[in-house]
């Protein structure tokens, strides 16, 4: 049996400045959301 990947969820007061660091400084790549939605997912190499 394999399981998928864990996925952790960091709170956040700002979504748009935490992805934007996510993206900028760590390399992630934003897969959707935004500040509007108060949710995002972000991204980085293979699951």
């Amino acid at each position: 049996m394999t399981f998928p990947a864990a996925v952790p969820e960091i709170p956040s007061t700002d979504v748009d400045r935490s992805a934007a660091y996510y993206v900028n400084t760590l390399g992630f790549t934003l897969d959707w959301g935004n500040d509007q939605d108060g949710i995002a997912g972000i991204s980085r190499g293979q699951l």
